[in-house]
């Protein structure tokens, strides 16, 4: 287990913002899912929020206050979410987003392959991370 301190000399804590800014960049972007992302102990953290299935999740991800009116929110999480997990399109959903999670972890590393081990130790899903 890999472990950093804060001043430690001979690690780069440049490239792991980066990395970090690089991860949370594509999810949000790309992925349409957000999550919590930081830095514990030298290593990068990502607890990923994938869709629940309502617009507002994919419309807005990453943020836990809801700014839409109550009555379009609560349409959405009654009859949208109803529909999209109901007709399978949830699945299709999903496959894209641990698509793009894959992928912003697999360009992460291929950008900063020294810090290889930090990037990938705290993984929240190592299932979809398989061989990098």
């Amino acid at each position: 287990m890999t472990i950093h301190y804060w001043g430690d000399k001979d690690f780069d804590w440049e490239a792991l913002n980066k990395a970090i800014d690089l991860i949370y960049w594509w999810s949000r972007y790309f992925g349409r899912f957000g999550g919590q992302i930081k830095e514990k102990w030298g290593c990068l953290r990502f607890y990923a929020f994938f869709s629940d299935g309502t617009l507002y999740s994919i419309c807005k991800p990453g943020y836990y206050w809801v700014s839409w009116p109550k009555w379009l929110y609560r349409l959405d999480t009654m009859i949208f979410k109803w529909v999209i997990v109901n007709s399978g399109l949830i699945r299709l959903i999903h496959k894209w987003q641990y698509f793009i999670y894959r992928l912003a972890y697999e360009i992460a590393v291929k950008k900063y392959p020294h810090i290889r081990k930090e990037i990938l130790q705290d993984a929240d899903y190592k299932e979809l991370l398989k061989n990098i």
